[in-house]
């Protein structure tokens, strides 16, 4: 669902440093690199995302009608539905991001994180929910580095690295919350955000990516966005999708979700810690916002695979999927997504961009209240190349 909402949010994260808490065999100098970090969001407030160059780069047509109903079978090469084990250890609730990591599925349904094997049988968890050290109250995003299979998992101003057999290796706390973490060419990736942050004109709103490794050192800093609004308002959405990785390198969508006089339609790729522009989708139906500030259109995410550019949006309140097959300059604009052999439709997100496997997921239904409610079933698929 899309979540626009009011709230006030100061600029006091930067005038206080936070307290610093680290546990690694590698002891980082902490304060120096949140240092740099807050000085470059700071800088950043008087930059934005450069679109320089954008007018020699592929537009792709995003039609206004949609396409009639594509089946999964008719565009996938190979499609396989898991239904999760039901454990009094995992009950999951919405699943809001999948992970396939050595034949292992992690899952994040925002509360915790689980692991299945590919038969859907519950194999463990990553960390613990609590208050206490190592523990954390809730998953803002999580990845899994490629080389040594630690999971890094962000919640709320924090940072928490564990072991593939779920033991803490590394503690970290922000002076800002980040709702993202991605690795990308073996380099771990953080998305910080601020809102509210009162400025002439109005309020701030800035998104900076920073580029570490994976013991949590600052390598660089490339700033994404940076707007005035007039009121204090918030946006966002709980599927981030930011970053994509495929054999062509790294490419970058991050959303205007806010009533902004524009529509951020184009992608960038990540080449010598800069943002360029690789391509641009051009809707047909024209930009316009309704009363309440509320945008025609809102893409919400854009995913670059070997072979599809899949962008998912919202049009006047219509949830929408648009495939593109980039070898064979095809196109399909589905409402709600292609159907699955239940006829039902299905929104696919990355699961292995360089493979183009995605994945979906799916509730039970049930005619009886009183069965217990299973856990629901990932549909993980391989679109044809």
């Amino acid at each position: 669902m899309l979540i626009l909402f009011n709230i006030a949010i100061g600029t006091k994260f930067w005038k206080e440093l936070p307290i610093i808490k680290i546990k690694a065999s590698n002891h980082i100098s902490c304060l120096k690199f949140f240092s740099k970090v807050v000085f470059l969001l700071i800088l950043y407030l008087t930059l934005g995302c450069c679109d320089s160059g954008e007018a020699n780069i592929p537009i792709i047509n995003v039609p206004t009608d949609i396409s009639g109903e594509i089946h999964l079978r008719d565009i996938a090469e190979s499609t396989k539905t898991i239904q999760l084990e039901t454990s009094k250890s995992a009950l999951l609730g919405l699943v809001y991001d999948v992970k396939l990591f050595n034949d292992q599925l992690y899952i994040t349904d925002r509360t915790q994180i689980y692991i299945f094997d590919l038969q859907g049988k519950f194999l463990g968890s990553i960390g613990r929910r609590g208050e206490g050290p190592g523990e954390y109250r809730g998953v803002s995003s999580f990845t899994i580095d490629p080389l040594t299979g630690n999971v890094f998992v962000a919640s709320d101003n924090r940072i928490l690295v564990y072991s593939t057999d779920s033991k803490l290796l590394m503690e970290n706390n922000l002076p800002i919350g980040t709702d993202y973490l991605s690795f990308n060419d073996e380099n771990l990736f953080m998305l910080l955000k601020s809102f509210g942050n009162k400025v002439e004109g109005g309020f701030a709103t800035y998104a900076t990516l920073i580029k570490l490794t994976s013991e949590l050192k600052l390598m660089d800093s490339i700033p994404i966005k940076n707007f005035i609004l007039k009121k204090n308002i918030i946006s966002g959405y709980p599927f981030k999708h930011y970053l994509s990785e495929n054999d062509d390198g790294t490419f970058l969508y991050f959303p205007v979700l806010s009533p902004e006089n524009l529509i951020r339609d184009t992608v960038y790729q990540l080449i010598d810690n800069k943002l360029i522009p690789s391509f641009k989708l051009k809707f047909e139906k024209p930009q316009s916002f309704n009363e309440e500030g509320f945008k025609a259109i809102n893409i919400l995410n854009i995913t670059n695979s070997a072979t599809y550019l899949v962008c998912e949006y919202n049009q006047d309140g219509e949830w929408r999927l648009f495939i593109y097959n980039k070898n064979l300059s095809k196109s399909y604009n589905l409402k709600e997504g292609p159907l699955d052999d239940q006829g039902d439709p299905v929104m696919l997100r990355p699961l292995d961009m360089k493979k183009d496997m995605f994945f979906y997921n799916k509730t039970a239904k049930y005619s009886d209240s009183k069965t217990e409610e299973l856990n629901p079933k990932i549909g993980i698929v391989q679109l044809k190349q």
